[in-house]
């Protein structure tokens, strides 16, 4: 996929891969505790302190990587909307009046827009900024195609109810224009290569299967039962290693030329 400069995408990609980073250090210490808790040794002081917690920690290290998972993905998940907004940006920069933009995202905006206003509290409005974006909107659909002085708001454009899955991501994208997403993602090197995956399908669908089962072990830690098990560092991590590779690749796509 081709690119251009886009410094509100790299800004999210940037802040995105630091938290990545910083996740993965986290894993890191995790390993580190677990295997200081493994080792026989004669410690005093802070360090003896620290071993006896360990011994009693050791076997619910897990529930700490669980948390650092539901972190990933609530991470996740903002980077995509944020990302689709950068897009919904552009595309408002790049448009003459209301109506040159794709009709996906003014039906999005329109629909986002009148349940703000009905429950302004659960999208995190009040009643005057919710009454804002209604007069807004009315602005934009008098003059759909005459006025240039027309102004989309990215958050409410990209507002979603549900988790990240790769239903709701690829609809996101579609609310720009941008459809087919998990084709065009299949048919990615870097993809294909972390996934072990051949063909552009296999990928694809291996890819998709990927995200809904991280979608789906991320509401068991976010409910679990008095049985729920949770995941080691090493799982968590490669969870980490998976939306590095996916995210790179949906900025590409946030950036190429359309």
């Amino acid at each position: 996929m081709s690119q251009m400069t886009d410094p509100a995408a790299k800004s999210a990609l940037d802040d995105f891969d630091q938290d990545l980073d910083r996740v993965e250090q986290l894993l890191r210490l995790i390993h580190t505790f677990r295997d200081f808790a493994g080792e026989d040794a004669e410690l005093s002081g802070y360090a003896k302190d620290l071993y006896d917690v360990a011994q009693v920690a050791r076997t619910d290290l897990p529930v700490l990587s669980g948390s650092l998972l539901l972190y990933l993905v609530g991470r996740f998940e903002s980077f995509v909307r944020q990302l689709v907004g950068t897009i919904v940006d552009d595309l408002v920069d790049k448009s003459a009046s209301y109506g040159d933009l794709p009709p996906a995202l003014r039906k999005e905006v329109l629909t986002r827009t009148l349940q703000i206003n009905q429950n302004p509290s659960k999208f995190n409005h009040d009643a005057t900024s919710a009454a804002a974006l209604a007069a807004q909107l009315a602005s934009n659909l008098a003059s759909p195609t005459t006025s240039s002085s027309f102004y989309v708001d990215a958050l409410t454009a990209t507002i979603t109810e549900s988790n990240m899955r790769p239903d709701i991501l690829a609809e996101l994208f579609k609310r720009v224009g941008i459809n087919a997403v998990w084709d065009t993602l299949g048919k990615q090197l870097a993809l294909k290569t972390f996934l072990g995956e051949v063909g552009d399908d296999g990928c694809k669908k291996a890819a998709v299967a990927r995200l809904d089962d991280i979608m789906s072990e991320r509401n068991k830690i976010a409910h679990p039962t008095g049985n729920a098990l949770f995941p080691d560092a090493s799982t968590v991590e490669d969870v980490a290693r998976y939306f590095r590779v996916l995210g790179q690749l949906l900025f590409e796509l946030a950036i190429a030329p359309r």
